[in-house]
This record gives C-alpha cells, structure tokens and sequence, in this order.
C-alpha cells in the first residue's frame, strides 16, 4: 500500500508515529548520525519523520525496518486515522482558494475542530489554520499589516524563534510554509516592493512536489519574476507548476497557473499565449467555477479582445481526465 495520499498528513497521526520511531531508536542504543550511515537515509529526513513533519515514504520505512528490528510499514498502518466531514472541508478549502469561499462559516468550522478532543499535534495544525484564514480575512478587509503580523504569531506557535534572518535555518510542514509564503506576499505588499524571492525558492527546494503547497509557492515564485518583469523565468516557474499540478489532479491550482502562463506568453509576444487562456477558461467551466470562468473571459475580452466563449468551440485542448474531476 502506498502511504503518499494526497491527503495523507489527516490521514495518519504523524506525531505520535514520529515519536514512536524515536523511542524505538533509543531503546535500540542508536543515533540519528548511526541510522544514517546503516540506511543511507539523511538524517534532515530522519528529524522530520520523527517530528511527524511528513509522510514517511515506504520505501525509506522498508530500508529502515532492517536497522529498528521490525517492519515499519505495517507499524505505521496501525496510526491510520479516518477524517471527520469537518477536516474534509477545511482541507477542500486550503486546497482552493480561501479567499473564495465563506471566511466566516470557515472560521466556525476550524473553531469547533478545536473544541473537540483532537491530538495535540493537530491542534496546533488547526491553530495555525485558524491564523490563516484570520490574516486572509484581515488581508480582505484592507489591513494587510495587521494580516501580516496574525500570520507571523501562527508561525511562531510552532517556531517561536523564526526571524527573517533564520528562515533558512527551518524545515517547514505544509501548513509553516503556507504561512511563511503569505508573509512573504504581505510583507512586500505592506512595503509596495517586490516580494522576497530567496524565502520563496528555500520553501520550494524544501518542500514535497506531492503536496498542494508546491503548485502554489511555484506561483508564487512566478509573480515575483513577474513583478521584476522576468516573464521568461515566470513562466518556468509557472512549468514546475502545471507539472505538479497535473500529477496531483490539482484542478483549481491548473486554472490559475494556465491563466497565467498566457499573461506571461503575451508579454514575452510568444503567438500561443491565447492557447493557455483557452485552457483555464475550459477546465473553469469543467469545473464549474463560474467565478473564474467569469473571471477569465472578462480579462481576456477586455485586455487582450479575446472571445473564450467563441473560442470555446473550435478548440478543444482539455484532458479528459479533467472532466471526472471531483
């Protein structure tokens, strides 16, 4: 059985697996540098494993298995946790786009997560969460320093020493670097320059290409090119994008990054660019997001005199993998 889901971080609990790893390795009389040099695994990975900070993969708990003196795949199934309706929605959202859904009805469901009896590990997740979606909301609201400093006290909760000087020192869950990539957005917002690029290619270097969150720091990267008028090294990023995107079925992320990649093409005066606005504008429609369907076809029509419903007919680039999509 594969453990690499797509939601796999709500579907195991990590952090008591990590800990259980560690004391099965001290009991055993063995650091992290030994196992290292027995399995060939880096011991970097080794931490996060036993911080419950990813999904072990089972081909690294089969190699470790030989030096804990048992099989860990089959440990790690007995961590295995169903995910109440509530996470479902949480996760669906962070997937998408907060930014268009209910902030408010979000914030009750994180808060009654929270009342409930949850692990200490995923309550400091749903903590975070709720930092989140309270700097979005702050962000909507016209107070990004406010947004701002909500998403700096999320991130302190599960690393209290975090300066811009130390960024580089961390290894960051999914839910750390969603927040750490917002920072990075506000805080060159709040100062009316160009975001940071360097904090934003650490995470990308450092974060799985499975997870929801690369597609979207990949983005991220792109519009800081953009922002310096780089349109050709945006657009490779916005490439890494699509490519994780696609492995993944990230449908909502694919819509953006296809938009996009047509912005930077016609900056560029490359003649394909109108094939990428005909991609989002179909896979919006397949998905029916009417808000970007309306979205894109306005842009397009309005900026660049391009018809997406005309076109809509005559073209057919969409996978129709696209079209099963949940």
């Amino acid at each position: 059985m594969s453990h690499q889901s797509k939601e796999a971080k709500m579907y195991f609990r990590l952090g008591d697996f990590g800990l259980y790893l560690r004391d099965l390795r001290e009991k055993l009389g063995l650091t992290q540098e030994e196992v290292e040099r027995q399995t060939g695994i880096n011991r970097r990975t080794i931490i996060r494993y036993e911080n419950g900070e990813c999904v072990p993969k089972s081909e690294n708990l089969d190699i470790l298995s030989c030096c804990y003196r048992e099989d860990l795949n089959v440990r790690f199934l007995e961590y295995r946790i169903a995910m109440p309706k509530l996470e479902r929605k949480v996760e669906l959202a962070l997937r998408n786009s907060i930014h268009d859904g209910d902030i408010g009805e979000l914030l009750n469901t994180v808060s009654l997560i929270l009342s409930s009896e949850i692990a200490p590990f995923q309550r400091l997740y749903y903590e975070q969460i709720k930092y989140l979606i309270l700097a979005i909301q702050a962000d909507i609201n016209g107070d990004t320093k406010k947004g701002y400093n909500l998403l700096s006290t999320g991130l302190k909760l599960s690393i209290p020493d975090f300066t811009w000087e130390t960024y580089a020192q961390y290894f960051y869950s999914e839910i750390e670097a969603r927040l750490l990539q917002n920072m990075v957005y506000f805080k060159g917002k709040i100062k009316n320059k160009p975001r940071k690029l360097e904090p934003l290619l650490y995470l990308l270097g450092h974060i799985s290409q499975e997870g929801f969150v690369y597609p979207q720091i990949c983005y991220q990267v792109a519009d800081a090119y953009r922002e310096r008028k780089q349109f050709k090294r945006a657009e490779s990023y916005i490439d890494k994008g699509i490519i994780a995107s696609e492995e993944i079925s990230f449908f909502e992320a694919l819509i953006n990054l296809y938009y996009n990649k047509g912005l930077c093409q016609y900056r560029q005066n490359k003649k394909t660019y109108t094939e990428f606005f005909h991609k989002a504008y179909i896979l919006a429609q397949t998905q029916n997001n009417q808000k970007a369907v309306e979205f894109i076809k306005g842009k397009c029509e309005r900026l660049f005199g391009y018809d997406c419903e005309k076109n809509a007919i005559i073209k057919g680039f969409i996978h129709t993998t696209y079209i099963s999509a949940e």
